[in-house]
């Protein structure tokens, strides 16, 4: 598990929430010209128009250098004529302006380059301008020198400090990340991963429902459904019902020590229980008990009790559910308990271990046979609109009758809900049901494809609630007797997941980005510190002389 107090998506949110989005190219092109007019017209008035060709030549560089990225060839050309405008109305020779916009050429390189590749690209533009001015060509050169050396001293003492904390130099494991996110190709990504896996044996357990009206499959796999978008197992939840089209895939014990390095990994996993779901072979026919409910220390468990199984809808309310700890499934696997983490309500407080003994004293614990008859139904909505939180805009919903109780269950493809969701449910549909869970699969689908914010649960609005209800209506017209139950577990070998490495990296990340949020501006203000360097070392030589 994670170091306590230490959870990876907390962490990861903190600095996601930095990242600030450039203005659309639109705009940006019309500062760039703005600028650009401001300097043709200060260089008109100075009488310093040979300074324009400079400037036209270090914009033409721009382009050729960055011509696969727009972005960054419209935000540095900003920089670059902005400074220069400034440094027109000094006495400084214009070519001293260019190396003010390496900082971010260099910062640009840096998701697709080593550091020294990334450096020397970002330099070309400041050594184009500088042999503009032979006259003080000796000094521009210095000047970009002492940028570059300053600039690379920065990033080997933030690789110092990410050796001592991750055992690896800082970019070689954050570059993966970056460039993935921000080309949209999984592929960089995914091959880090592959290089850094744990090699496991992943069991799953399904649970097969058989009525007069169809038949339903309930997945629960040891695996966590990240990393985020397409990469890893963020979509083994739609892989699975692209191969078995009524399955429900839910989430158990476990966070992102447990996903799948790559979605090809994904796609041939949910093939593969697919093809077992569809097998004949090593069921095990089960008996109906009961529905129960159960306060269990914070958790509230709503099960279906079998004969040789349970399966449990486990919440907190109040104090939400988030990931609880992967060994949990030792004692699942041993006493046969489906355990699934509803995922339905942001964690605002830490399990204790005493509420995680009392859980797994609820797994062991054995009940008596009741043998009462199961109906079942099943209805599938549509939400209208954009729902802030929901992944896939489908609203599946299963009710559970024993001719005691009657159970809903809405399965909504989000990652965790906001809490009054559940609240805002069980009073739509309270007439009509003994209990509703709302329960979310942890879907990363969706994560991370906004900047600035990683995720957000799903939002409680008034048209997801009239969606839900009618949903429960749908199900309840549709109820029909459940004619065959069956279990089997099975063990999918050799499965690459991120293993123990993941902890290792989010601890790294939690060190080394309050340092880079403590440091970043230091390589910005580097041609700034180089200026005064050349003003002193030129000083101090007319001062000697």
């Amino acid at each position: 598990m994670f170091r306590r107090n230490l959870n990876s998506e907390d962490v990861v949110r903190r600095y996601y929430t930095k990242i600030i989005k450039l203005p659309s190219r639109k705009i940006m092109s019309l500062i760039l010209l703005g600028l650009f007019l401001i300097f043709i017209s200060i260089s008109a008035v100075l009488g310093r128009t040979f300074d324009v060709i400079i400037l036209v030549s270090v914009l033409l560089t721009l382009t050729v250098l960055f011509r696969s990225s727009k972005q960054t060839i419209l935000f540095t050309s900003s920089i670059s004529v902005l400074m220069g405008s400034v440094f027109e109305l000094t006495k400084f020779p214009f070519v001293f302006s260019v190396p003010f916009a390496t900082p971010f050429l260099f910062f640009s390189q840096i998701p697709k380059s080593k550091e020294v590749k990334a450096l020397l690209i970002s330099t070309i533009p400041s050594l184009v301008a500088s042999f503009f001015e032979p006259k003080v060509i000796i000094w521009s050169l210095t000047y970009i020198l002492i940028i570059d050396v300053i600039i690379l001293l920065y990033f080997r003492f933030l690789d110092y400090k990410s050796k001592k904390v991750m055992g690896m130099p800082a970019m070689e494991s954050f570059r993966p990340f970056i460039r993935s996110w921000l080309e949209g190709r999984e592929v960089f990504l995914e091959e880090f991963l592959k290089g850094i896996s744990t090699i496991v044996n992943v069991p799953v357990f399904i649970l097969n429902l058989k009525t007069q009206k169809g038949e339903f499959n309930l997945i629960l796999p040891k695996i966590h459904y990240g990393l985020y978008g397409k990469v890893g197992s963020s979509r083994f939840v739609y892989s699975m019902e692209h191969y078995l089209p009524n399955s429900l895939v839910f989430h158990g014990p476990g966070s992102h020590e447990l996903d799948l390095v790559s979605h090809e990994d994904s796609d041939t996993l949910a093939s593969y229980i697919a093809e077992q779901a569809k097998s004949d072979k090593e069921w095990e026919t089960l008996k109906f008990s009961e529905i129960k409910v159960e306060q269990v220390n914070r958790f509230r468990i709503y099960s279906l009790f079998f004969d040789k199984v349970k399966l449990g809808f486990t919440t907190r309310p109040g104090v939400g559910i988030d990931d609880m700890p992967e060994n949990l499934w030792n004692y699942m696997n041993e006493y046969n308990c489906v355990l699934i983490d509803c995922h339905n309500e942001t964690k605002v407080d830490e399990f204790t271990k005493r509420e995680l003994n009392d859980l797994k004293l609820f797994i062991m614990k054995k009940s008596n046979f009741i043998g009462r008859q199961l109906k079942l139904g099943y209805s599938e909505r549509i939400v209208d609109g954009k729902i802030d939180g929901l992944c896939d805009n489908r609203v599946r919903v299963m009710v559970f009758d024993d001719d005691k109780y009657k159970l809903g269950v809405v399965y909504l493809y989000g990652n965790n809900a906001d809490a009054s969701l559940g609240s805002a449910v069980n009073r739509a549909v309270g007439d009509r049901l003994d209990y509703v869970v709302v329960v979310t699969p942890d879907d990363h689908s969706c994560t991370g494809i906004s900047y600035g914010n990683l995720y957000e649960p799903v939002s409680n609005t008034a048209t997801l609630v009239t969606e839900i209800s009618e949903g429960i209506n749908q199900a309840m017209k549709d109820m029909s007797v459940v004619l065959h139950v069956k279990f089997k577990k099975i063990v999918a070998r050799k499965i690459r997941v991120l293993g123990r490495v993941i902890s290792t990296m989010v601890n790294g990340l939690s060190v080394m980005g309050n340092i880079a949020i403590k440091t970043v501006w230091f390589p910005f203000i580097t041609p700034l510190l180089a200026l005064i360097l050349i003003l002193f070392f030129q000083s101090y030589i007319k001062f000697v002389i």
